[in-house]
């Protein structure tokens, strides 16, 4: 079977980008919410580490490279996904999108899960998390079924 490659390149700008800013958004709602910044590269990095890790357990069917290199901004994480189907030109962006999703959903989780807990049910942010997890393993599904990867 003919197989082919998809390249999904992320920095650690984009997911402190977006990590930042929904910090930045719940601080000027609530004053005493923790306020995360670029200071806290490292912290944020331990929990992109985690969600990397997890990612990568979702997608080993489809992996055929893939690191996780904390001294690379631009090529912080780096998957090489198997693909059955050609993949159209924007696919990589959409999927680059989702991940960089998943990794600031799963950081904020870990940051603000407890306070935002109000009964047994999960976080938004966890929620959002496996959200994004799902959105990626339907990508993927349509390339296993033969179906067209985007409309």
């Amino acid at each position: 079977m003919n197989t082919h490659s998809l390249k999904i390149n992320v920095s650690l700008s984009e997911i402190l980008d977006a990590v930042t800013a929904e910090s930045a958004w719940r601080h000027a709602l609530d004053p005493t919410d923790v306020y995360l910044t670029r200071d806290q590269a490292p912290l944020i990095g331990r929990k992109a580490r985690q969600a990397y890790n997890d990612l990568c357990a979702r997608l080993s069917g489809y992996l055929e490279l893939n690191s996780f290199n904390p001294n690379v901004n631009d090529q912080y994480i780096v998957l090489w996904l198997r693909l059955r189907q050609r993949p159209s030109s924007c696919l990589g962006d959409v999927m680059k999108g989702i991940i960089v999703d998943a990794i600031a959903q799963f950081a904020l989780s870990s940051f603000y899960g407890r306070h935002d807990k109000k009964s047994k049910d999960e976080d938004v942010y966890h929620l959002s998390w496996r959200r994004a997890c799902a959105h990626i393993a339907v990508l993927l599904a349509r390339d296993a079924n033969g179906l067209p990867l985007l409309p």
